[in-house]
């Protein structure tokens, strides 16, 4: 019986270590392609918005550069959540 308890134990404690290394691993590769991606474009719009000149300075005014930064941080936000969850399944 101790010997059938112990069989299982390892055998489950294996596959569960191994799921959740495997499912740490994926998380953390989708949140770093997912926020370098998002990265590159809010830099690519930030440095579009500098070209615009006078217009920028009234946009600067309004609090376009802070409204850019909360959907910005509401998006890295939101990777981080699906990331955190996205895991392997058998079909």
């Amino acid at each position: 019986m101790i010997a059938l308890f112990s069989t299982m134990l390892i055998w489950f404690a294996g596959n569960f270590i191994a799921r959740v290394l495997v499912g740490a691993g994926l998380s953390l590769v989708t949140f770093t392609i997912a926020t370098s991606l998002l990265d590159d474009a809010l830099d690519f719009v930030t440095s579009n918005l500098g070209a615009l000149g006078d217009v920028m300075q009234i946009l600067s005014i309004a609090g376009v550069g802070t409204g850019l930064s909360v959907i910005g941080s509401a998006m890295v936000a939101r990777i981080a959540i699906d990331a955190s969850s996205f895991t392997l399944k058998k079909v």
